[in-house]
């Protein structure tokens, strides 16, 4: 066993004694129950959101008004976007090495289940609707789904009392004043400039939502059916993470042969996607007066198989190093008010990311032990704690 794992004991120093609790309360504190509870906070807020917007156009004919919603909305993520980085971190925090992927895909597809639910209410609510528009029922139902969430947080233990299932204690993520938070990224990108070709691929995370539920979901389909596709989308979303999720923990291949495999394997998938969309591009215009496809119709299984792959390749690529993000979220915004070559800057931003990436994982990407890096990953955490917790007594004592 190397230096780094013989010192991983004193890495918690600077964490609080673990407190006397009971049977239920250490089941409730496990991390795999601590990320559980994450992911139905996100089931029942961002995943209800997923619902409405999975419908195309929030649910109505006119997509102008959701439009403007996400543009206000997504730059406001691009300006105080913190929200989902802590979730992700936090999230991983919990996992040892071996298990992140399995802890992500859970909460992957407990967040994605929230979209399924709400789009099962709207599919119930819609089904015999002869409009094109959801009804304020349906924005009544989700609203109330989505009140659970602001209670559920109450449930959370402190993470720095969290024990992994290795007996390793959990080192909360820190994350510093925005200030702080742009003079480290400076100082990251002078020291490792690879690091840049990581930026067009988090500028392409959130890119393809607006054309995948305003555009091809949106005006193609009936009411029903889009609900019914919507329902699919975020189904298929959970099933591609959680398989996804398995297969990048194997252990069997390096993280180095992982990391490849992955890289390829979703450049061809966004090729095969966007190719199909492509073809189908072509038979329709956002601005035509298109007949509406119902689910009932024999010409529906395959544009709604095409719909079932855009969420899959949704899924398996929020697992590249692209979790959503002000440039992302900025790139959202912008491809809102994309005309008909939205489908093209779509699949070229897509692909554009995954190939920038690739001197990151020729170059960057580290060999070694599963136990080597989690133990070098902890030291690092270790001294960001230190670091943080030496800042904070000396503003404590400026002030005094």
């Amino acid at each position: 066993m190397s230096r780094e794992l013989d010192s991983t004991p004193d890495l918690v120093d600077d964490l609080p004694p673990l407190p006397q609790r009971g049977p239920l309360a250490q089941i409730f504190a496990s991390p795999l129950s601590q990320v559980v509870i994450i992911s139905l906070i996100c089931f029942c807020t961002p995943g209800i959101f997923n619902a409405n917007s999975g419908m195309g156009g929030g649910g109505q004919l006119d997509p102008k008004a959701a439009n403007d919603a996400n543009i206000a909305l997504y730059c406001t993520f691009a300006v105080f976007g913190v929200l989902a980085g802590g979730i992700g971190s936090l999230t991983l925090a919990y996992a040892t090495e071996g298990a992140k992927g399995r802890y992500f895909g859970i909460f992957w597809v407990l967040f994605n289940l929230g979209g399924v639910l709400g789009a099962a209410v709207e599919l119930g609510i819609s089904w015999d609707s002869t409009s094109n528009s959801v009804s304020n029922s349906v924005y009544i139902a989700l609203l109330a789904i989505a009140a659970c969430g602001a209670f559920l947080p109450a449930l959370l233990a402190n993470p720095a009392t969290v024990v992994r299932t290795d007996g390793s204690r959990v080192i909360p993520p820190v994350h510093p004043t925005w200030r702080k938070e742009v003079r480290g990224m400076w100082d990251l990108i002078k020291t490792e400039k690879i690091l840049v070709a990581l930026l067009p691929l988090f500028f392409s995370s959130n890119f393809t939502y607006t054309y995948e539920q305003s555009t091809y979901n949106g005006h193609l389909f009936t009411l029903r059916t889009r609900a019914l596709n919507s329902l699919l989308f975020w189904l298929f979303q959970m099933v591609g993470a959680a398989i996804f999720g398995v297969l990048i923990d194997l252990k069997r291949f390096s993280r180095v042969a992982r990391a490849w495999s992955s890289l390829v394997f979703l450049v061809a998938l966004h090729m095969a996607v966007w190719g199909a969309s492509c073809h189908v591009q072509r038979g329709f215009h956002r601005d035509d007066n298109f007949v509406r496809i119902d689910l009932k119709e024999g010409r529906y299984a395959g544009y709604g198989a095409l719909y079932v792959f855009q969420g899959i390749l949704d899924a398996t690529g929020s697992w590249a190093p692209s979790p959503p993000s002000p440039l992302s979220s900025l790139a959202s915004s912008v491809s809102t008010r994309a005309s008909s070559l939205e489908l093209a800057a779509t699949w070229t931003v897509g692909v554009a990311g995954l190939i920038f990436a690739i001197p990151v994982v020729a170059i960057r990407l580290r060999k070694g032990s599963e136990e080597e890096i989690e133990a070098a990953a902890e030291v690092h955490k270790h001294d960001e704690v230190s670091l943080a917790s030496g800042e904070k007594k000396e503003e404590d004592a400026l002030a005094a």
